[in-house]
């Protein structure tokens, strides 16, 4: 019988190469998540108590000017197009 030579490749896994690189694209998000927290948490402000006072304020100029209106007398713009309500912190515009 003829000799047969067994011959063994030894493979690189395939996930050998992109494993490393999975890892860097890993510790890449952390880094950037973690740069993102602090820039967040930089402001200074929450975000969350600064929005519900802009809603909270937005609420009782609403009330403020239907009571307004609904009172006898009161300031009925009904022809009045323009209406420019400045909101603390914004820029005012003009029509």
């Amino acid at each position: 019988m003829a000799d047969r030579e067994i011959i063994r490749e030894e493979r690189r896994g395939a996930g050998a190469g992109t494993t490393l690189l999975s890892w860097l694209a890993i510790l890449l998000s952390i880094a950037a998540l973690a740069l993102a927290w602090t820039a967040y948490n930089r402001t200074g402000t929450d975000l969350e108590s600064k929005i519900q006072q802009r809603v909270n304020e937005a609420t009782e100029r609403v009330d403020q000017n239907t009571q307004l209106e609904n009172e006898p007398g009161g300031n009925n713009n009904s022809g009045d197009t323009n209406n420019n309500t400045n909101i603390p912190g914004d820029t005012p515009t003009n029509n």
